[in-house]
């Protein structure tokens, strides 16, 4: 799979107002797949070990392990010290004392053989990433969850490029409500989103109902690899994004 962001095995420093974004392969290589293996905690080999599908169990160890290789080198710390506390709807972030010097926050998103890692600082985030697919009952799904003003774009489009429109409000949606921690829902239909291949802007999430976080997230789009579709978000402030395609070795 080409992916098109530059190849980096350690985090440069990452300044304030600065978000950091990691293009991960999911199908590893036997070295890739043993060092993000060893950076698993115990209880995350337990649960590995649980998938009856290869596949499957291949993309949670890669992911995770990466997921930890990377927060560690932010940190400073060994993969498997790095410790997580889950908010509601299952939101992991990292545990307070490990995060409090730097105050770092962090997402992910995975599809197909493509997983992202966002991370940054004194913010929320929230990422998505899709693999453009075909989606049965598409034009359906629309209809029911997205903004009238989102159903009429995405039914207007041509039918070859409609999966490809359906894919761009479906991640801009979905990285918005990971960044302010609420799950995807019939609130789907309270916000809208443009449509727009490198739309950048704020968007109003005050229609949301109460408790589920600020009501202005910044959004852009995401183009991490040929056939996948990406979108990040931030509550309530602007970050300057930063892409790379992480690399276990030197390349």
């Amino acid at each position: 799979m080409q992916l098109y962001w530059p190849p980096a095995t350690t985090p440069p420093s990452l300044s304030p107002g600065e978000a950091h974004v990691w293009a991960v392969r999911l199908a590893a290589d036997d070295a890739s797949q043993s060092e993000t293996w060893n950076a698993l905690s115990a209880d995350e080999r337990t649960r590995a070990d649980e998938f009856r599908i290869e596949d499957a169990r291949t993309r949670f160890v890669v992911t995770r392990g990466t997921l930890r290789i990377l927060l560690g080198r932010y940190l400073n710390l060994p993969p498997n010290e790095v410790a997580f506390e889950f908010e509601s709807y299952t939101k992991p972030r990292l545990a307070r004392l490990k995060a409090a010097a730097v105050d770092l926050r962090f997402n992910v998103s995975h599809s197909g053989e493509l997983a992202l890692v966002a991370v940054t600082t004194g913010c929320e985030v929230g990422v998505d990433v899709e693999q453009l697919r075909p989606v049965k009952q598409m034009d359906e799904i629309a209809v029911r969850y997205f903004h009238r003003l989102e159903i009429d774009a995405v039914t207007a489009t041509k039918k070859k490029e409609r999966p490809t429109a359906f894919f761009r409000c479906w991640t801009a949606k979905e990285a918005l409500l990971k960044a302010i921690g609420s799950g995807i829902s019939a609130q789907l239909d309270a916000f809208e989103v443009p449509l727009d291949e490198a739309f950048e802007g704020w968007i109003d999430l005050s229609r949301l109902r109460k408790g589920e976080g600020q009501s202005q997230c910044w959004l852009e789009r995401l183009s991490p690899a040929p056939k996948y579709i990406a979108a990040i978000a931030f509550v309530g402030s602007h970050r300057s994004v930063r892409t790379f395609t992480f690399a276990t070795r030197d390349t």
